[in-house]
């Protein structure tokens, strides 16, 4: 006779997991979540640690690289023209009718345009004026923190406006006015700008915004090459003639990163312009134009 009874199905039964597969289970189950975290945290403070140094490696570079273009496109028009002194002058150079005089020049009225030189009067901004009658403009560097120069770096901020590529600009190293941190280097380097008004006699940069270039900086200096002792100085006025128009312009820094180490730096920056001994060549042309004069008038005895 066919025993019609079914058997019990397994999940009927009262049998399952036991205490120690179950803690087994667990174990494993934590560890790979525990190896999970471990990896996605990792990841995340590389991720914030990279995004981080990129962030003031590119501050660095943008700072350097704004530097290198103002001081690049430094203006003095006595890279091509000797500085113009009326003392040292004689009566028969005012009254020289050469090409390259601008005395006694007449304009399209037929009157006669005074001499700018003669009526130039030195100012802050524009201690004296060249020969070929350009005023030419200060290069301050009251201390090895600063300089101030003209330069033709400026870029309009609206399109069309009346602005021009000349721009004053001011680099400074304060004091840092943010929160103090065990990292700060304790300065910072900012920069202004004055691009109206140019030709005004003397600065006033108590209303100009200064803006941040760079923080956490330990130390910082402006230093410049002396043509004559083959040596770079702390100051402008250690660099004689050329100090009005420097060859080159080093810049020293010791930078504080985010770990507290100590990064010098040093970038060494110089003008487009291309070098010429004006004084010199204001002489031989004083000499040659002597020489000429002289020849004609014996030609005509």
């Amino acid at each position: 006779m066919i025993n019609l009874k079914r058997k019990p199905h397994i999940l009927t039964t009262n049998s399952g997991f036991t205490l120690i597969e179950v803690l087994v289970a667990i174990t494993i189950l934590s560890m790979l979540m525990a190896t999970m975290y471990s990896i996605v945290s990792d990841s995340t403070e590389t991720k914030d640690r990279v995004i981080s140094e990129d962030r003031e490696a590119l501050q660095i570079v943008t700072a350097l690289e704004r530097l290198e273009l103002d001081i690049s496109q430094i203006y003095s028009p006595l890279y091509f023209s000797a500085p113009f002194s009326k003392d040292k002058q004689s009566d028969s150079d005012f009254e020289n009718n050469s090409a390259d005089s601008l005395d006694n020049q007449d304009d399209s009225d037929g009157e006669q345009i005074q001499d700018p030189r003669m009526v130039f009067v030195p100012s802050e901004r524009f201690p004296f004026i060249s020969v070929s009658g350009d005023i030419t403009p200060a290069i301050l560097n009251e201390n090895k923190n600063e300089l101030i120069f003209l330069s033709t770096s400026n870029r309009r901020i609206l399109e069309d406006s009346k602005q021009s590529r000349f721009s004053w600009i001011k680099y400074n190293i304060r004091s840092s006015r943010g929160e103090k941190t065990e990292r700060d280097g304790g300065y910072e380097l900012t920069r202004a700008t004055q691009s109206k008004n140019i030709y005004r006699k003397d600065f006033n940069w108590d209303k100009v915004k200064e803006h941040i270039l760079l923080t956490h900086i330990k130390s910082f200096q402006f230093q410049f090459w002396n043509a004559e002792t083959k040596k770079f100085v702390d100051t402008l006025t250690e660099i004689g003639n050329d100090q009005f128009t420097p060859r080159l312009i080093k810049v020293k820094m010791v930078w504080i990163n985010t770990d507290n180490n100590e990064i010098e730096i040093e970038r060494t920056y110089r003008p487009l312009f291309p070098f010429f001994d004006t004084v010199k060549d204001e002489k031989e042309k004083k000499l040659k134009s002597k020489t000429d004069g002289d020849s004609g008038a014996s030609g005509e005895k």
